[in-house]
């Protein structure tokens, strides 16, 4: 299987260019950090204005913790047209591209830039920016094209609650395997 693409949608490369930016040299550390977000990443866990998650390198794992900063109130005003224009009830994570270009326009940001992500490690790097921290921003990228409305959760909040998307929706993870299959006499 090939490995995963970065930034397939607009909303993932709204957050993929922050971890790659153009026009400034390349951190060298970004070629390690794709292939431990690759192979070596659990899926982050996103609340608003927080991403953690552990990554493995080698024998031994790091916990990744990424503050980001959530929309302010000029930015949240600016956004609610688009997010009514894209409220759907049946939208359970995947909203369409042309929404995230329509947030950007009105003044309201998928992703922040860099400098403006607070990230700690557990690792003993001496750099601000290790190669787990970058992992972590390359697998929240995966995330957000995989589900975009995770971009959403992490700078507004939970927009199931608070913009009207699908309320029957349940999380996978929440769904226990013997009982969901269980047969009963």
């Amino acid at each position: 299987m090939p490995p995963p693409e970065f930034g397939a949608t607009a909303w993932g490369r709204a957050w993929l260019r922050t971890v790659e930016r153009t026009g400034a040299m390349p951190h060298r550390q970004l070629p390690r950090a794709r292939t431990l977000a690759r192979h070596q990443v659990t899926p982050p866990s996103v609340s608003l204005g927080r991403v953690t998650a552990a990554v493995g390198d080698g024998s031994s794992t790091h916990q990744v913790s990424l503050q980001v900063r959530p929309w302010n109130a000029v930015e949240a005003r600016a956004a609610q047209p688009a997010l009514e224009l894209g409220r759907t009830p049946s939208a359970v994570g995947d909203l369409p591209d042309s929404l995230a270009e329509t947030l950007m326009k009105a003044g309201a940001p998928i992703a922040v830039p860099l400098d403006e992500v607070t990230a700690t490690c557990t690792c003993r790097a001496r750099t601000q920016l290790c190669a787990h921290i970058l992992a972590a921003l390359y697998e929240l990228v995966l995330l957000v094209d995989e589900r975009p409305l995770t971009a959403l959760e992490l700078r507004s909040g939970d927009p199931r609650s608070s913009h009207g998307l699908d309320e029957d929706w349940i999380e996978l993870a929440t769904i226990r395997a013997e009982r969901f299959y269980a047969v009963t006499a």
